[in-house]
């Protein structure tokens, strides 16, 4: 198995579809992730704080797992889920996404995970995040 590689987060953009309230589309914030590869499949963890929907503070551990295609550059296709913080409804939501992640090593790569909507009143969202490799 490849060494670890590890990922400052950049946490930014939002879009939701439906619901019944207005959403803040901007939650910036930052978090780290730890992704190890073998033989192309992709496993992950993750934390953050963010400014959620709402403008209030939130917070996410979780992770994810995915298909590698490619090799320097790549696409990752999977699933993502976790637990956040910070909502009024379910003050420890949890969370499950389908995933892609577009990149390449020791450059970066652009992350989105879509949520779909499991309720009439709740939206589904497309999230987007950066990762920067670092050491």
């Amino acid at each position: 198995m490849a060494d670890p590689t590890y990922y400052l987060d950049i946490n930014g953009l939002l879009k939701h579809f439906g619901g019944e309230k207005e959403y803040n589309e901007v939650n910036p914030g930052i978090g780290i992730t730890r992704e190890t590869e073998k033989d192309k499949v992709v496993k992950a963890l993750m934390a953050g704080i963010y400014k959620n929907s709402f403008d209030d503070p939130s917070a996410y551990v979780g992770g994810h797992l995915a298909k590698r295609f490619g090799d320097d550059y790549y696409l990752d296709l999977g699933v993502s889920g976790g637990l956040i913080t910070g909502y009024e409804e379910n003050p420890l939501t949890p969370m499950a996404a389908l995933m892609a992640q577009i990149g390449k090593k020791d450059l970066g790569r652009l992350k989105l995970q879509y949520v779909p909507s499991i309720e009439a009143k709740q939206p589904s969202l497309l999230m987007m995040n950066l990762g920067i490799p670092f050491k």
